[in-house]
């Protein structure tokens, strides 16, 4: 499997499990649809943080996942409150039904802003920091888990 490939599916998995940190915390989880918008919005966040993160990952030494895996817990954040809100939005213009993010009004850099913040100053930041850089650190190890197999096909 390529290291791109290899990325993409970490985001996925790890976008999925860290949709569980704000749904648990902000009660996000009230209907199935609502929750369909945060498992989404994980996804996506995860991917994209994975992306952002692989070529520092796979450019620096080992202490890498450790600054980078600090930087993403606010990157990551922040950007799954823009995706909620982008993908509420378009759940609320397709099919008329207005969750918490876009009931009120359309601020995806408020909403990503918000989650950013109180990821780094929560009391729940002594345990999203150390995950943040456990999560990275298994991310610098998918993307170097293929580098003999590459080589050798």
């Amino acid at each position: 499997m390529s290291t791109p490939s290899r990325v993409l599916a970490f985001g996925v998995a790890s976008g999925v499990i860290w949709s569980l940190v704000p749904s648990t915390l902000s009660e996000l989880f009230r209907s199935p649809g609502e929750t369909a918008t945060v498992i989404v919005s994980g996804i996506l966040s995860g991917i994209l943080t994975s992306f952002a993160l692989a070529a520092p990952l796979a450019r620096f030494g080992h202490g890498a996942p450790i600054l980078f895996g600090t930087l993403s817990l606010p990157l990551g954040a922040f950007t799954f409150g823009v995706l909620l809100s982008l993908v509420q939005w378009l759940v609320r213009d397709f099919c008329g039904t207005a969750y918490q993010f876009v009931a009120y009004g359309f601020a995806p850099l408020t909403v990503g802003a918000q989650y950013a913040v109180l990821s780094v100053i929560s009391v729940f930041a002594f345990v999203l920091f150390p995950l943040a850089v456990l999560t990275t650190f298994l991310l610098r190890r998918v993307i170097h888990s293929g580098h003999g197999h590459e080589h050798a096909s």
